[in-house]
């Protein structure tokens, strides 16, 4: 029987952390001549900044205030208490059972790995599908996997208020279709509702950055509407959230911020996503109903993992690959992957 160490994984995922940024996230930073300041930064015009009581001004300022977790108003959930994904990986000890409000990328991703500590997990998201964007059919594969490794997953709810109940938490919700009332009780609450972008108290309006509740809006070239300021990111309107094209908009902002010619854009046409539960679900391009949406005539096929020889000789069978095409022409518009590896993979 194996034992786990929940104080050794949280190291672990410390060390992890600061070895990506490249050690002590400070050092490294002011060592490469960069002027460091840590505080809450406000615009006060288009090319002034004030932080911690200090004016700086800049020929040009690049937005990247990133995204926060969108918490829902559900009536009793501030006062009674939560975590995100944040605190979920700082945790001192392990709760006994966690209830996820959400059915998103981290509601899965969490709901498998405080399951597989043991902890009795209860997913409740508002969507009637878990992770809405992605392939059904291999979404119900995912799903039906994570039933069977315990956790329990209630779709297409609504959560009518939370409150304190002799040291645990205890959720009202409904179920939408048969309206059906029901109760969970748990040690700990996750929200994993979404994410909403940071542009509160940034000054924005008084710099005439245009904004909205998706974020800040740029051109092609990433300049917001306030020619001197560029914006980078999470915090970009309408830009899919995922670090590698955040990577690519900071490289690009940067560029043209500093009077790079030619000036480039950040147009992305085809961004690979993953969601990282065990097996991963990888995906590129379209989904079979974005692509009819779009009007393409489609031809789409599943295969299940079980039939493919390598899957059956490393004993990975789980899953399965969708590939969408256009049916006139044959061009791929899409694929997703539900294996292990199936970021990679894909």
């Amino acid at each position: 029987d194996t034992q786990v160490d929940w104080s050794q994984v949280i190291d672990r995922v410390e060390r992890v952390i600061d070895t990506i940024r490249g050690g002590d996230g400070d050092r490294n930073i002011r060592e490469a001549g960069i002027d460091l300041r840590k505080g809450h930064a406000r615009l006060l015009a288009p090319t002034e900044v004030a932080v911690e009581g200090d004016v700086l001004r800049g020929e040009a300022v690049i937005l990247a205030t990133g995204v926060r977790a969108f918490i829902p108003a559900i009536p009793g959930l501030r006062e009674v208490g939560f975590i995100t994904n944040v605190e979920a990986v700082t945790l001192p000890a392990l709760p006994r059972s966690l209830a996820i409000i959400g059915g998103g990328t981290i509601a899965m991703e969490f709901a498998q790995i405080f399951a597989r500590f043991g902890v009795e997990v209860t997913v409740l998201g508002g969507n009637p599908r878990l992770l809405p964007l992605e392939e059904p059919e291999l979404v119900d594969i995912l799903r039906e996997l994570l039933v069977q490794e315990g956790v329990r997953i209630e779709t297409g709810v609504t959560l009518e208020c939370v409150s304190a109940s002799g040291g645990r938490k205890r959720i009202a919700a409904h179920r939408d279709l048969e309206g059906v009332r029901f109760e969970v009780e748990a040690d700990e609450i996750l929200v994993a509702a979404g994410r909403t972008p940071l542009v509160e108290d940034l000054g924005l309006e008084t710099a005439g950055v245009v904004f909205d509740a998706t974020g800040i809006v740029t051109d092609a070239a990433l300049r917001t509407s306030a020619p001197e300021i560029w914006a980078a990111g999470d915090c970009v309107a309408g830009t899919p959230r995922f670090t590698s094209l955040a990577d690519h908009q900071g490289r690009v902002a940067a560029h043209n911020a500093l009077g790079g010619m030619p000036a480039r854009d950040a147009v992305e046409t085809v961004v690979p996503t993953a969601v990282f539960t065990d097996p991963e679900l990888g995906r590129v391009g379209l989904t079979e109903a974005a692509a009819r949406q779009a009007g393409h005539a489609v031809r789409a096929e599943t295969v299940p993992m079980r039939d493919l020889a390598r899957a059956v000789i490393t004993g990975e069978t789980a899953g399965g690959v969708k590939l969408i095409a256009d049916a006139a022409t044959g061009r791929l518009l899409g694929g997703s992957v539900l294996a292990a590896g199936g970021g990679e993979l894909l």
